[in-house]
């Protein structure tokens, strides 16, 4: 009988250790001992430099850690020392993340082409107080810096193409590193359809939804119960695009719902408009707004003592989705605001809520911004006899609108009607 390549392998790692073999042999890393900061890839493993190149829009991520003959030493970035400063210059904003072990720095807008060196100094503390993992007080230890150089990639003739759909799946959140835990109890089977709005030269605004994939292996549709209802204004560069939800959202995740303060979302296209193949994701919220389970994520020592921040770093497989399904259509619509509310009226309509996912978008027409609302937590609908919706209603309370907004009835990723309020 023949033998496979793994069973060859197998036999010859199981020879008599006299005779190791050196292809059967691992060895943990080594460090040096002190401080230091070293480069995060976007899944969240350490590299020994810098990349050769990266997209202008990727954010960069650093992690942190003191050792002593080897072995780590329990130890925090001081986030009030931080400053980072990059080459050419460029306007970046910088976080550090809850547990103070990494932290990001984000162009706010694309890096220009060409060179780029980042640099980072900051203090770290030691002898901190621990109350379960959260840790709190502590002394400054010393000081740790940085210098790193890469090639910032030439943007290339790929764009965003308006008509197309776009998926997100294989969500990986590898920092902070307890949320790997997690991918094995949903993010790991969440999916995000995303379309287009708005797209004045190369400014706009993009719908991102949750999907659901009907059955095992098929592709993924808009779920029309979701609550993951994500507006984000985008700004392109080239090839690339950056979508922001600046002003905060909502999102449930295994009815687990997490106000985020901000959320971005950068990726990239091919020529022709398909993804380039992997988005970079970060999102942070304040705990002491995350409700029933923000002390929770407290005592987990996920939220920095200093700024009460939880900042999560990820990355999501893309692709173009050119097969969905045209909702149906949603006959006559109109718009019309009260004190606490925005709604829509369709008459003759053929969408049904058990069957599509339909929502109201607000845009501030002053700055093209989608308007901070409760998109996913807060729509409601009603139904005609025959289920074929009727209305469709998402409150404002407790938010100043703008002067005029545009507003646009949401059918799964696609326009269905738009109007302008008041």
């Amino acid at each position: 009988m023949a033998t496979s390549t793994s069973e060859a392998a197998t036999a010859t790692c199981l020879r008599p250790m006299s005779e190791p073999n050196p292809a059967c042999v691992t060895k943990a890393p080594t460090y040096a001992d002190g401080a230091s900061l070293s480069w995060v890839n976007t899944f969240g493993d350490t590299q020994p430099s810098a990349p050769a190149s990266m997209p202008g829009n990727e954010p960069i991520t650093l992690i942190f850690a003191l050792r002593d003959s080897g072995a780590q030493q329990l130890s925090v970035l001081d986030t009030t020392s931080v400053h980072a400063t990059v080459t050419p210059a460029s306007p970046i904003s910088v976080d550090v993340s809850g547990d103070g072990k990494f932290l990001s720095i984000t162009p706010t807008v694309a890096f220009p082409p060409g060179a780029l060196s980042v640099n980072v100094t900051a203090s770290y503390l030691v002898d901190l107080q621990r109350t379960g993992l959260r840790l709190s007080g502590g002394k400054s230890g010393g000081s740790v810096s940085a210098t790193f150089s890469t090639t910032v990639a030439t943007p290339t003739t790929g764009m965003l193409v308006p008509t197309s759909a776009y998926e997100l799946s294989r969500l990986s959140i590898p920092l902070p590193t307890v949320m790997p835990s997690y991918n094995q109890i949903g993010f790991d089977q969440l999916r995000y359809l995303l379309g287009t709005v708005e797209n004045n030269g190369g400014m706009g605004v993009v719908w991102m939804v949750g999907g659901v994939t009907p059955q095992a292996g098929a592709e993924a549709v808009v779920d029309p119960a979701t609550q993951a209802i994500i507006p984000m204004g985008f700004a392109t560069s080239g090839d690339l695009i950056t979508m922001t939800a600046a002003s905060g959202i909502q999102v449930t995740v295994t009815s687990f719902t997490l106000p985020f303060q901000t959320f971005r979302v950068a990726m990239g296209f091919l020529p022709g408009g398909a993804a380039s193949g992997t988005a970079e994701l970060e999102g942070s919220a304040i705990c002491g707004q995350i409700g029933f389970y923000g002390p929770f994520l407290e005592q987990l020592g996920l939220c920095n003592p200093q700024t009460d921040v939880i900042r999560m770093l990820g990355a999501a497989n893309t692709t173009e989705r050119t097969d969905l399904a045209v909702p149906p259509a949603t006959g006559s619509v109109a718009f019309a605001m009260s004190s606490s509310a925005i709604t829509a009226t369709l008459t003759g309509s053929a969408t049904k809520p058990s069957a599509q996912l339909v929502s109201i978008l607000a845009v501030d027409a002053s700055t093209g911004l989608p308007v901070s609302l409760q998109y996913g937590t807060g729509t409601t609908r009603t139904t005609n006899p025959d289920g074929t919706l009727a209305t469709v209603n998402v409150p404002t309370m407790g938010v100043t609108l703008p002067e005029q907004m545009r507003v646009y009835l949401m059918v799964d990723t696609t326009v269905g009607a738009h109007g302008m309020l008041p």
